[in-house]
């Protein structure tokens, strides 16, 4: 079992590189993947040390439901962002949310 805000024995913020070859390469199911462990990671760590999640792999995965017009799941992983504790970036995302639930309803 991996310790607090790790995968695979690396430390999520160890997983940029990798995020961004999967991307370019056009591999999504294996980035989507590689994403929710990476959050679960960051959540791990949040409810350790309790210092807030990092944003950016919400983000990406956000980006990545967006590209591909899946807005429920965009949706789902916003508010998986704003029910974390301690976050920083809440009205960046609560913005993201409520365009994210525009799109759905169009």
């Amino acid at each position: 079992m991996d310790k607090p805000g790790f995968y695979k024995g690396r430390h999520y913020s160890t997983y940029t590189e990798h995020i961004a070859t999967l991307a370019q390469q056009g591999q999504y199911n294996e980035l989507e993947n590689l994403l929710l462990h990476l959050i679960g990671s960051v959540e791990a760590e949040n409810h350790h040390i309790q210092h807030g999640v990092v944003s950016w792999p919400y983000d990406l995965l956000g980006l990545l439901y967006q590209n591909a017009q899946s807005y429920t799941k965009e949706i789902a992983i916003y508010e998986r962002y704003a029910r974390q504790p301690y976050t920083l970036d809440r009205m960046f995302f609560e913005t993201r949310l409520a365009r994210a639930r525009g799109s759905l309803c169009a």
